[in-house]
């Protein structure tokens, strides 16, 4: 199992997030980057996908290669092969079938936390904006979270099971009030939410201690909901 990617987000105001201007060009495997040294510790998979709504984004595990659908990459110039979203040049129907081949990445725990904080330019580019009107109590909280832990991926892993732990899953969730922060209003005054909820706190308390993060949307395994 995987989680099959559908669209990413790179900047964050308190009304949600956004996409920096994207360019869309063909799905040449040709363009992709492949990415070298630890980066390049991922696997090919290939997925099968029936469709059971009607949309011309494909979904990739990853680092999209290949499709046997046309396609167009929707990405940033100065960053090639971080693509944010792959979308069907043709009209896609209800149980229609597609195959995509993605680069997933392998990386283990241990790896991971070896990696240090050497990030590819583009990374720290694109990859730690946040607003100024961003409550400095969010700050404050993300620095007591991980005030223990040593690198980026036990401090990541410290955001995450804070979050888990210390809010409830809701979809009864009124609008954030006008005005407020989204990710400020969910940590301190709802105290409850659903995913969109979850990511955008954890994505927004990772840049604000230093480690890149970005919002995705997409699918995962589980069981058929009707």
């Amino acid at each position: 199992p995987h989680y099959w990617r559908a669209r990413i987000y790179d900047k964050y105001n308190s009304q949600g997030w956004y996409s920096s201007p994207l360019f869309l060009q063909a799905f040449d495997p040709a363009l992709i980057e492949s990415p070298e040294g630890e980066q390049a510790q991922r696997v090919r998979v290939k997925h099968e996908i029936r469709l059971n709504a009607v949309t011309d984004t494909l979904l990739p595990a990853g680092i999209p290669l290949s499709s046997d659908t046309p396609a167009q990459l929707a990405g940033r110039e100065n960053a090639p092969w971080d693509v944010f979203q792959v979308k069907s040049m043709l009209e896609l129907h209800i149980n229609q079938r597609y195959e995509i081949e993605s680069l997933a990445s392998v990386a283990t725990p241990e790896e991971l936390r070896q990696a240090g904080n050497k990030y590819p330019y583009w990374v720290e580019e694109n990859y730690l904006q946040l607003p100024r009107t961003l409550p400095q109590r969010v700050r404050e909280l993300s620095k007591e979270v991980i005030r223990t832990y040593s690198n980026p991926y036990d401090k990541a892993v410290a955001i995450l099971e804070y979050l888990k732990k210390t809010y409830p899953y809701s979809l009864n969730i009124p609008d954030p009030p006008k005005g407020s922060d989204g990710v400020d209003y969910f940590l301190f005054s709802q105290k409850a939410g659903y995913c969109d909820y979850f990511a955008s706190a954890m994505a927004v308390m990772l840049r604000s201690a230093g480690i890149p993060a970005r919002l995705v949307v997409g699918f995962a395994t589980g069981e058929w909901d009707e």
